[in-house]
């Protein structure tokens, strides 16, 4: 009896050192083994944080807009400035100034922009926390399910998971007061988790930019801070949602006019950034057609000419050496996209209805957002001494689904919670 006794008492201890030491998000010993929680710091996507905005000038940006706001309000994503009366202004306040010259980007005159809660995640769990987005269909959700699932694993929201959100207005290629505030955040993040590497969580155009961010770094700070790269339907070669973004207009499936959200989106340098690349489509695929004209990804010129978007081709020319720089980034890389779902492949404007569309969508296969040629780009890089290239393939999983879907959760435990044995 007495056996049994100490038998059960163990077992019990057992649990208790478990679960104590998942709340407390360290790596802990329980009997004989040792469990890791890796920190994570998430990179979201493309309109994938709250972005706050303050308006102070002293004449309306165009008649009927407000001289002035009330403090900061949410710029981004607030679904009442989405109604009819408030939309242009909306679009006026948040597009950017693009000079040719300088190649330099300046915000709108009188209109302030700030990101809430930088290396928190509440800028990530939801782009519009209110009750009108809830009772819609909880449609400003967005990180959340991905948080959830951590948290009940047992990490702590701004100890070993964290967040960095950002403009995305712009590229990775213009953001120089993006890198240095992320790598001072994973290096934090790395000692207040007893000098444990950081694993960069990063989806959709967040892949980009951690990417991006990450071969800009020595191998030496990545051997020493980086413990992977994770990215989650990343469009690594473009998409044609962003191609009717610049032609027409982009509206995320909401009944609003295209050409509204258009006066924002051409002004935005993601916005030529995440257009389709010659990486991912054949330079002889056409990409978009109107009237018996032709376009594919050699013709971007002609077309920002024609649609009467001549900046476009500056812009492009811009941020296109960046992209010649996509292979392994030097860290272990798990790299997972989906397939399945019906996605633009090709947009063709009925004539007379060109640039101001709407088009007819031509589908092919993809995550209904990314392309699967451009998503599994991935596919193509090689392992190096640095890193090991893992991809995984998603069948009938959503662009913003993947962060809900089981798989990919019990595929996140794998690679963050280690389980060793005691010596």
């Amino acid at each position: 009896m007495a056996k049994r006794a100490t038998f059960l008492c163990n077992i019990v201890w057992a649990i208790i050192l478990f679960w104590v030491g998942l709340c407390s998000g360290r790596t802990f010993s329980g009997n004989d083994t040792q469990v890791t929680l890796t920190p994570v710091i998430i990179i979201p996507g493309h309109g994938g944080n709250q972005i706050l905005m303050k308006v102070d000038r002293r004449e309306p940006i165009v008649p009927g807009c407000v001289t002035s706001s009330d403090g900061w309000t949410l710029g981004w994503l607030d679904l009442w400035k989405f109604l009819p009366q408030n939309l242009n202004c909306w679009a006026e306040h948040n597009k950017l100034s693009y000079d040719e010259k300088s190649g330099e980007y300046h915000k709108m005159e009188g209109v302030k922009y700030r990101i809430p809660d930088w290396g928190g995640v509440k800028s990530i769990e939801y782009l519009d926390p209110s009750v009108t987005a809830y009772l819609l269909g909880n449609i400003g959700s967005y990180f959340v399910p991905v948080i959830r699932k951590l948290e009940y694993w047992g990490y702590e929201a701004g100890k070993n998971i964290r967040a960095a959100p950002y403009d995305f207005r712009y590229s990775p290629v213009s953001m120089p007061n993006f890198y240095d505030p992320l790598r001072r955040l994973v290096e934090d993040t790395y000692k207040k988790n007893g000098n444990t590497r950081v694993a960069l969580l990063a989806h959709s155009m967040g892949g980009l930019l951690a990417h991006y961010f990450v071969q800009k770094q020595s191998p030496q700070w990545r051997k020493k801070y980086i413990h992977s790269l994770i990215t989650l339907n990343t469009p690594w070669g473009g998409v044609v949602d962003m191609l009717e973004a610049m032609v027409s207009g982009y509206t995320w499936a909401l009944d609003l006019h295209p050409n509204t959200f258009r006066i924002m989106q051409r002004t935005c340098e993601a916005g030529v950034f995440l257009l389709p690349t010659e990486y991912s489509w054949d330079p002889d695929a056409t990409i978009l057609s109107s009237g018996g004209e032709n376009y594919t990804v050699k013709d971007y010129d002609k077309l920002f000419q024609d649609i009467g978007y001549p900046a476009g081709s500056a812009m492009r020319r811009k941020v296109r050496r960046e992209r010649l720089k996509l292979d392994n980034p030097g860290v272990n890389t798990w790299c997972f996209y989906a397939s399945g779902i019906d996605t633009p492949e090709t947009l063709v404007y009925p004539s007379g209805k060109f640039p101001d569309g709407p088009p007819q969508r031509i589908m092919g296969i993809g995550d209904g957002t990314a392309n699967l040629r451009s998503a599994n780009l991935c596919t193509k890089w090689r392992d190096t001494t640095e890193g090991v290239i893992k991809t995984k393939q998603l069948i009938g999983v959503t662009h913003a689904g993947i962060l809900s879907n089981d798989e990919i959760h019990e595929d996140l435990k794998e690679i963050l919670i280690s389980t060793t044995k005691s010596k």
